[in-house]
């Protein structure tokens, strides 16, 4: 059932991994409408990972707070790639 979903995410990442700009993909594990807890953690893969779910605010925050600060980088000449240039990002709550 998740074969084609998964060979979707490949073709996606794989059309951005061509792009000369900086990038970096977050995707969220499975999405929860709780409200959100103390942390939250990004990882490059889901190595060792066995199920999760992560509370919406959490993803909006996330990505709000890494475009912020790469934003305010490119306003004062500074380099900061967002979460680390060129990657995937899982989310995990």
């Amino acid at each position: 059932m998740l074969r084609k979903v998964y060979e979707d995410k490949d073709r996606q990442e794989d059309a951005i991994r061509v792009i000369t700009l900086d990038w970096t993909i977050v995707r969220p594990t499975v999405l929860n409408d709780k409200p959100a807890r103390s942390h939250i953690k990004a990882v490059p893969d889901l190595s060792g990972v066995h199920g999760g779910s992560i509370a919406r605010p959490y993803v909006a925050e996330f990505v709000v707070h890494q475009l912020t600060r790469y934003v305010a980088a490119q306003s004062t000449g500074d380099y900061i790639p967002l979460a680390g240039c060129c990657k995937t990002l899982w989310l995990l709550g």
